[in-house]
């Protein structure tokens, strides 16, 4: 295959190699995404690309290449997208360093207080999503790891018409109607309830909130 192999590293906060953990090459044009794997040592080597710009992205899933199936690679931090510009002849990419996390929980409830089950929650940070995961003792609850000192959104499945809103346990958080932004000035504590409802009088919750 014609290209360029490009080969970089993984790493947590510490600097230390981390395995297993699956990153993606995404760039604009109609080359699929191709995926490499961090072995033991942290390093990370992706078959031939063309030369153009992509966007190295850690994942919790990845393509096989030898069976073309979905496989999982569970990560155990925040990794942050890295764009990288691959030039003819060159041979290294990036060290993905591990960003500064904490794990935060959402419960999230009705109009009623009720608990809201199965309402699915993803962290939108530097241009890329991370998903949750939900709490094995309770379906409305989820875990997510946020970056401890950088802004961040809270992006949540909803249906038409509705809309989320913040309800205890920080200051108010302020967002849009599908999504909350946290920004570092704003004290988060370790778990927020949010409330899932119908968009009062019927504002379209895809609309941002008017300014305060």
């Amino acid at each position: 295959k014609s290209g360029f192999r490009r080969a970089g590293r993984i790493e947590d906060q510490q600097g230390r190699p981390v395995s297993g953990v699956s990153i993606r090459a995404t760039t604009g044009t109609r080359v699929p995404h191709m995926y490499a794997l961090s072995d033991a040592n942290g390093r990370y080597e992706f078959a031939p690309l063309p030369a153009g710009e992509y966007s190295l992205i850690p994942v919790d899933r990845y393509i096989d290449p030898s069976t073309g199936s979905s496989r999982t690679a569970p990560l155990s931090g925040l990794f942050p997208r890295e764009l990288h510009t691959l030039t003819a002849g060159a041979t290294t990419a990036p060290v993905l360093r591990e960003v500064p996390s904490r794990e935060l929980r959402l419960r999230v409830i009705d109009d009623q207080g009720q608990p809201q089950e199965f309402r699915r929650a993803h962290v939108l940070f530097r241009g890329h999503f991370y998903g949750s995961r939900p709490v094995s003792e309770s379906a409305d609850v989820y875990e997510v790891n946020v970056p401890q000192s950088a802004p961040y959104d809270i992006h949540f499945d909803i249906r038409p018409g509705e809309e989320v809103t913040y309800v205890s346990g920080t200051d108010p958080l302020p967002g849009q109607g599908w999504r909350l932004r946290v920004t570092p000035d704003l004290a988060v504590e370790s778990e927020l309830t949010i409330r899932v409802a119908q968009a009062e009088g019927g504002r379209d919750p895809f609309t941002p909130f008017p300014a305060a």
